[in-house]
């Protein structure tokens, strides 16, 4: 009898030590997973400081899990761009696009895993905004590329995906520059009508954010409300803007850019303190959360030989990704709550199976810790884009000049 009690005990403990070695390596990996993400967020540090190929590089040496594939390549798409690779570019782009797309139905296990475990288990979808941006990326390569009908394409699904937010009564998801860039999509292509019709809503969507609308977005108005004879539309635009149309002489060029400036802010992780009604008492929750200096909007000049216009604001990426968390934080907060509940009475429910079982303090301390040790905040977004996207056109007489884009002296 005293062997059949000490055989069993040993049991017990082979056992709890083995339960216990699976709750520490589940654990690691998933903090691992989260350290794999700080490196990623590290990346955006990289950029600022200029280091373009070195931040490639970097991502490069990223193995990224199954879950985290389409944030790791639209971030690879968008540094492979920077660096000049844009084949390679609009293939890792096409490749996460496709991916999102299917990961938009969710599977039932990554559901239960990111409400049993943490938010990180599921797969990487982007939010509304950055599906967008993926369009507009690749149209840009393809435009470098001197494919206009691929850009096209790609434009056109842009603003299949804005009218899909638009119809559920979201600005969130909508971006300026990619009716801008839609509509000049058009121009190159002579459709008229259409390029006119993406100027609108680009220009409706800024007065409906409370923004000005850059001098580009305003000649385009006049210009193409003026060309298709649109009267009193056009007279509406010269009274708002106090100028008339002015058409390209035939002696004459125009030039559009785009800038890019800085790069959006990385998320990082941060401790709330909410109260628990199930529990009588507050509990600390670890939720996504965006730090609070960021980048300022800041105006590059383009200098195409002696003639210069200032660059504006179509688009605050930064805020718009700070807008998309803060309205998703409500849900956030009360799934993370949830699932600290869930994690707080399991532990509970481990210690007095532990007591009964002679476990004791030890099923309590591998709850316990496996309680803290997988919950981390999801902190994954894409974060090598832009912090905000300015436009201005330039009209200058036909012919080749130097062009830069910056506050310094051209090189």
């Amino acid at each position: 009898m005293i062997y059949q009690v000490t055989k069993q005990t040993k049991m017990n403990a082979t056992k709890l030590s083995a339960l216990k070695l699976v709750v520490i390596l589940t654990a690691l990996l998933l903090q691992g997973c989260a350290f794999q993400q700080w490196k990623i967020n590290g990346i955006a540090a990289q950029l600022r400081g200029g280091s373009v190929q070195q931040a490639l590089l970097t991502m490069q040496s990223i193995e990224a899990p199954k879950r985290d594939q389409a944030q790791y390549l639209l971030n690879l798409g968008m540094l492979k761009h920077l660096n000049g690779d844009l084949q390679g570019s609009t293939q890792d782009l096409q490749q996460a696009k496709d991916l999102m797309a299917q990961l938009q139905a969710l599977s039932v296990r990554e559901v239960i895993g990111a409400s049993t475990v943490n938010e990180t288990l599921r797969s990487y979808i982007g939010t509304a905004s950055e599906r967008v941006m993926v369009q507009q990326l690749l149209a840009l390569n393809y435009l470098a590329q001197g494919q206009l009908d691929g850009a096209r394409v790609e434009m056109l699904q842009a603003s299949v995906l804005m009218r899909q937010v638009e119809s559920a009564g979201n600005l969130s998801g909508q971006l300026a520059s990619a009716y801008f860039m839609s509509a000049v999509i058009y121009e190159l292509g002579g459709e008229w009508d259409d390029a006119l019709i993406a100027y609108r809503h680009a220009g409706e969507l800024m007065a409906e954010r409370g923004q000005q609308l850059p001098v580009a977005l305003q000649n385009s108005l006049l210009r193409f409300t003026h060309r298709l004879g649109f009267k009193d539309e056009y007279q509406k635009y010269s009274q708002r803007f106090g100028r008339k149309s002015v058409s390209l002489k035939p002696d004459e060029a125009e030039v559009i850019a785009l800038y890019w400036q800085g790069v959006v802010s990385a998320k990082k992780q941060s401790k709330i303190s909410v109260f628990a009604p199930n529990l009588g008492h507050y509990i600390s929750l670890a939720v996504p959360s965006y730090p609070d200096r960021h980048e300022e909007v800041s105006s590059s000049l383009l200098s195409i030989g002696e003639h210069q216009a200032d660059t504006q604001l179509l688009d605050n990426i930064e805020l718009l990704a700070r807008e998309a968390l803060e309205a998703e934080m409500p849900k956030i907060t009360a799934t993370t709550l949830v699932r600290a509940v869930a994690k707080h009475q399991a532990v509970k429910q481990a210690r007095e199976s532990g007591q009964q079982n002679g476990g004791g303090a030890l099923f309590g301390f591998i709850a316990d810790m496996a309680s803290v040790l997988t919950e981390v905040a999801d902190v994954r977004s894409w974060n090598t884009l832009p912090a905000n996207i300015q436009v201005t056109r330039l009209t200058v007489p036909a012919g080749e000049y130097p062009v830069h884009l910056g506050r310094g002296s051209a090189a």
